[in-house]
């Protein structure tokens, strides 16, 4: 049973403010929540963030679609929702494996690359071939995160190959997502939030679970617990946030707003863990940043789904 009918005015979520307000806000919580969990990584194995982060979501939007009668379509719904969802989950799983390995900084700027993973993908999808200059673009964010990253001597290869299949993945959910015209959009966000809490619960159970050393002694757990919860807490704000602004906006303002997740992400490096972007590491993120900049200049045929932030799957 797919959920069409819409929402009453009565009985609307409405998180009021500016477009580009609510997306700077959205940035500045999906920021904090790398961070959050960043420093969370010695108490907590990454897997356990990543199902912290969907369940508190899921618990969220489900209280709200039943709150304002919003049919919830799961587990059914067809391939459109399983596909955002499923690869959606993949890309927070591969999200909070990077923030467990790489600067909130470097995580956050290898996934902003995923709209030059929308467009590309799409094209293909539509049996073209992406044009020059989306071809240009992408392969000079591609050359930006070399410079950021040198993998293989200023960071690990293996987090910084994860974290672009992540902005792969986000960009396959988010074209997912545009075939989803057909149900409410808080159903479509309360299945994949379920999807996603799902996969990585059973991400959790094979990973962590096993290695009980791993997890934090029962007699100190109230901090860490805290740190789950803010983690799952920023995340959902920064995802309702984002949402409004998109729905309300136009995209790309919004979406040019959003890079400066990049700059909060870099500055908590730098104040919380002592570990600022070097040269190469500016001159990279601002590579890639230029190169994302002009692509939302550019008006195109393509996806009509949100460019999403780090950590929104």
């Amino acid at each position: 049973m797919t959920a069409k009918r819409a929402l009453p005015e009565s009985g609307r979520l409405l998180l009021q403010g500016h477009p580009l307000w609510q997306m700077a806000l959205a940035s500045l919580l999906f920021a904090m929540m790398g961070a959050a969990a960043h420093g969370a990584r010695t108490a907590w194995p990454w897997s356990v963030m990543a199902f912290a982060r969907c369940a508190v979501m899921a618990a969220a939007v489900v209280a709200i679609a039943r709150v304002h009668g919003i049919p919830l379509v799961f587990p059914g719904g067809g391939w459109s929702l399983w596909a955002r969802g499923t690869f959606g989950g993949a890309a927070l799983l591969c999200t909070f494996y990077s923030l467990s390995r790489l600067p909130v900084a470097d995580t956050v700027v290898i996934f902003a690359l995923s709209p030059l993973w929308i467009t590309f993908i799409a094209a293909l999808l539509d049996g073209a071939f992406p044009s020059f200059r989306h071809m240009l673009l992408l392969g000079t964010a591609l050359t930006g995160t070399a410079v950021m990253h040198r993998p293989g001597f200023h960071t690990p290869l293996f987090p910084v190959i994860i974290a672009l299949a992540g902005s792969v993945l986000v960009a396959v959910a988010m074209i997912s997502l545009s075939r989803t015209g057909g149900y409410h959009p808080l159903s479509v966000v309360v299945h994949f939030a379920l999807t996603a809490t799902v996969i990585s619960g059973l991400a959790m159970m094979v990973h962590a679970l096993p290695d009980i050393s791993g997890l934090v002694p029962p007699d100190r757990m109230a901090a860490p617990i805290l740190s789950l919860l803010a983690v799952g807490a920023l995340g959902t704000g920064g995802q309702l946030f984002m949402t409004a602004a998109y729905q309300t906006g136009k995209p790309g303002p919004v979406a040019l707003v959003g890079l400066s997740q990049m700059l909060w992400a870099a500055l908590f490096d730098a104040a919380l863990f002592h570990h600022p972007p070097d040269l190469p590491g500016w001159i990279g993120m601002g590579i890639i940043a230029l190169a994302l900049g002009a692509r939302f200049a550019i008006s195109e045929p393509e996806p009509s789904c949100p460019p999403p932030a780090a950590g929104a799957g």
